[in-house]
């Protein structure tokens, strides 16, 4: 947009305040555009006019014609006013080479032309009429034509105020939007910090009240509590910190079955306390290919805390159970697959859409919306592409695709 309305301001306005604005009153009379593009070719066109025989019909037709270039393009540098100066001086400049028999007599002229053999005082052959329409042309060729430069210019420049003023404008809802994203971020992120707060709380009053007593059972509650509520805090700093700054991938030869496996393992234990089956399903093993770890760790972690975070918001019937499923599996030779499914709320046609964007989130104020995004940036870093299916009150799969590089891996493998 400001590109756009940058050019367009140079090509309508800029030319307007050059030729218009820099030469106030009648100053462009003498401006260099005003000789270069209309006086001196009025002047090397008449002298052609002049110099050319009588004879040569077909020759005083096209310089006749010849008059109408500096005309336009006084027209298109100077509005009205250019092209009507050149028009007249065209005229006035052509008038005495149409009419000099007129003006001398015929036989002056004739023996002028004959005897004395000067060039100049040759006249246009053309008839009287069409000398007279031809000057009439001129000025109803300037005034078409500096009008409509007129009104060209002054379109321009309306457009050009228009499209600063959409720029405004869009810069207005950019900011609104932001200041309301923000709003919402905060929102969530209060939220979440209060969830935390609480938590350390509650862990604080058992060990407190375990010490008190000596109950070790009370006391090892209260050190669960303290210890989740740290890895959530953890997790949130994490999460802003991967999506507010850019990292290029660490590519090292992964197998990302046993990464699966690992983050299943260290994840299962905090979902069982929650009711929460989470399963681990990689069919088969895959070899080794450039992977960042880390980044394939996070997206996989976001994943599953959300897909938990959907699990705990729905109400289950009595012979149904939550689960989380994660599968990896080699789609073909160039592409790798996880996916993160759940049996939990699901979404909506409109939040699938949206849950690529940052601080959006599927639980309102319940949540900062920065899991989603931090996957999408990962994934996208590492060259890959994420994508969703849900069905409200059945539950979402979502699925990561990953280019699998086996030339990188074996030449590092080789380099090793």
């Amino acid at each position: 947009m400001e590109s756009l309305v940058r050019t367009t301001r140079e090509n309508a306005m800029d030319s307007e305040m050059e030729y218009v604005g820099k030469y106030m009153g009648w100053q462009w009379l003498v401006s260099r555009p005003a000789w270069i593009f209309l006086w001196l070719p009025i002047v090397a066109i008449t002298l052609m006019h002049y110099s050319t025989g009588s004879s040569y019909h077909w020759l005083h037709d096209i310089f006749r014609r010849f008059y109408y270039i500096p005309i336009v393009l006084g027209g298109f540098l100077f509005g009205l006013r250019g092209a009507l100066a050149a028009s007249i001086l065209a005229s006035l400049f052509y008038i005495p080479h149409a009419f000099g028999g007129m003006l001398l007599g015929e036989t002056a002229l004739h023996d002028a032309h004959h005897h004395l053999a000067d060039p100049l005082m040759n006249t246009d052959p053309a008839t009287t009429m069409q000398k007279l329409l031809e000057i009439m042309l001129y000025f109803v060729v300037a005034m078409i034509t500096g009008l409509l430069s007129d009104q060209q210019k002054a379109a321009n420049t309306r457009l050009a105020e228009a499209l600063e003023e959409t720029k405004r404008m869009a810069q207005k809802l950019v900011e609104s939007e932001r200041l309301a994203a923000v709003g919402y971020a905060v929102g969530g992120l209060a939220h979440d910090i209060k969830n935390m707060i609480t938590s350390l709380d509650g862990g604080k009053r058992f060990l407190r009240t375990g010490l008190e007593k000596q109950d070790f059972q009370e006391i090892k509650t209260g050190q669960k509590l303290i210890q989740r509520s740290i890895d959530a805090i953890s997790h949130l700093v994490g999460n802003m910190l991967t999506y507010s700054r850019g990292r290029k991938p660490d590519w090292v030869p992964t197998a990302p079955s046993v990464l699966l496996e690992e983050v299943c393992e260290s994840l299962a234990p905090a979902e069982t306390e929650k009711g929460i089956k989470l399963r681990c399903e990689v069919i088969p093993p895959v070899e080794p290919f450039q992977l960042d770890p880390i980044m394939l760790q996070r997206v996989v972690v976001n994943l599953i805390n959300n897909a938990s975070d959907a699990c705990r918001e729905k109400t289950y019937l009595k012979d149904e159970k939550p689960w989380i499923e994660v599968r990896g599996f080699l789609k073909n030779t160039k592409e790798y697959i996880i996916e993160v499914a759940d049996n939990g709320v699901g979404m909506t046609e409109e939040a699938r859409k949206n849950i690529s964007h940052a601080f959006f989130s599927t639980k309102g104020s319940k949540g900062t919306g920065f899991g989603l995004a931090v996957c999408q940036k990962l994934v996208t870093e590492m060259g890959g592409n994420l994508e969703v299916e849900s069905e409200p009150n059945v539950g979402s799969t979502f699925r990561v695709g990953l280019p699998v590089s086996k030339q990188s891996v074996d030449r590092d493998a080789t380099e090793v």
